[in-house]
């Protein structure tokens, strides 16, 4: 006679295992399809590994902004967001990312905000912005991002040699970690 409990506990083992496996991919980074800078009106080439290293620290980066143009329209108006977007990336120097595929970041309100693209403006004297994203068609703004984060996408080892001299002052400050 077969009793139950044996199977029961399998079958719980399985879903654990299925559910677990579920919350990982969730949380793994999403997969970079191409990053682009452009310095001066040039493109820079990187190293796979670097563009890997600018995928998770702008994905960091972009969870962690306190505001953004989908939760807040009046910060700026599709229109807006959508002639910024096109300035942006017509400025000779950005930083541009696209991932294989679109990935949800969760605001700070817990609104999901899809994402496919990502547009960092490098051509301020001392700081990188605006921050934008985009996924079909639709642009969201980021605002009040934590600046060690924005520091870390600004300061990576390969894109310093191509940075303005006060960007590359600012990346003397000392960063600190929120806990």
């Amino acid at each position: 006679m077969v009793t139950q409990r044996p199977i029961r506990a399998a079958i719980l083992c399985l879903s654990l295992i299925v559910i677990s496996a579920a919350a990982v991919a969730q949380d793994a980074p999403p997969k970079t399809a191409s990053v682009s800078f452009h310095s001066a009106g040039r493109e820079v080439s990187l190293a796979a590994r670097s563009a890997e290293r600018l995928s998770l620290s702008t994905q960091t980066a972009i969870s962690r902004c306190a505001l953004n143009s989908a939760e807040g329209p009046e910060m700026s108006r599709d229109k807006e967001a959508n002639a910024l977007w096109d300035e942006t990336f017509n400025n000779p120097s950005r930083l541009y990312l696209r991932f294989a595929a679109a990935f949800d970041n969760r605001s700070w309100s817990g609104k999901k905000i899809p994402i496919s693209e990502v547009l960092i403006g490098f051509d301020n004297d001392y700081f990188v912005g605006p921050v934008l994203s985009r996924h079909d068609g639709t642009v969201v703004a980021f605002f009040k991002c934590f600046g060690d984060d924005m520091l870390e996408i600004m300061c990576t080892p390969e894109l310093a040699p191509y940075l303005r001299d006060g960007q590359k002052q600012n990346c003397r400050i000392p960063r600190h970690r929120p806990e």
